[in-house]
């Protein structure tokens, strides 16, 4: 069996540098990059445990992974070697999922006239391509899930006797008041009341949106509570449109985030 350490070597620089710097980005350590690199360099080496059949066990593994990330980030305490760890571990199966299925995907394609060398060398190249493309998709998606989930709240409320579990989302952008009391409007959507309200009188609140104006019918809860705290005077609105993202049902007002946070 042909073994091509070289290519060995820089495919194990290249995917530990990204698992790595990714640890260092969701978890804003703010590490240098040399350090990244010498921690990489230092996992390649490790990598030629391979012809030394003694070495190459899930203790051996486990310390290297230690001595990864205490070369990277340093120690301070047990807890934050524990969590550059845990993110380290998760970061690196996320990313070998992904490698073990371009390896698969590739295996297909290769000339048959050096078939294993071919076949090595469009692994690397899909790789070196393939790497990047994923890394940065990762980033991108922990950063906005990140920053939209900073703003979810549970949602609990009641209009008559029965009692609502909502997922709700914290807009700033929602302005929408009562201009009769000043009372902030929280907008739901209005399928989640199934007709439960077919017998109540609405309040009707009026609405500019950018093109149109509109009417949002509008309730008083008689329980109102958003991640525990009970909040008073305020309205439950009934949103026509179902256009809430993410597995949201509601969008609390701009006017009470002082009252949640």
């Amino acid at each position: 069996m042909i073994i091509y350490v070289d290519i060995i070597f820089l495919i194990n620089l290249i995917y530990d540098f990204l698992i790595l710097n990714a640890v260092n980005i969701v978890l804003r350590r703010r590490k240098k990059v040399k350090w990244i690199l010498i921690s990489s360099f230092f996992g390649s080496i490790s990598s030629f445990s391979i012809f030394f059949p003694f070495l190459n066990n899930i203790y051996i593994t486990i310390c290297i992974s230690i001595l990864m990330v205490l070369i990277t980030f340093g120690y301070k305490d047990i807890i934050y070697l524990k969590n550059n760890l845990l993110y380290f571990y998760m970061i690196s199966i996320i990313f070998g999922g992904f490698l073990y299925l371009i390896n698969i995907k590739f295996n297909h394609y290769y000339a048959p006239n050096d078939i294993y060398k071919t076949k090595v060398l469009i692994n690397f190249i899909g790789i070196i391509i393939i790497s990047p493309i994923i890394y940065f998709l990762y980033l991108y998606t922990y950063k906005n899930n990140q920053i939209n989930h900073n703003n979810y709240y549970d949602l609990k409320f009641s209009l008559t006797d029965k009692v609502y579990f909502l997922n709700a989302f914290y807009d700033t952008g929602n302005l929408i008041k009562d201009p009769y009391k000043g009372r902030p409007v929280i907008l739901i959507n209005r399928k989640v009341l199934d007709g439960d309200i077919k017998n109540k009188s609405p309040i009707l609140v009026p609405c500019k949106m950018i093109n149109n104006s509109l009417l949002i019918e509008c309730f008083k809860p008689s329980l109102l509570v958003i991640n525990n705290h009970i909040i008073n005077n305020c309205l439950i609105g009934l949103w026509e449109n179902n256009n809430f993202f993410d597995g949201v049902d509601a969008v609390i007002s701009g006017y009470i985030g002082d009252k949640i946070k």
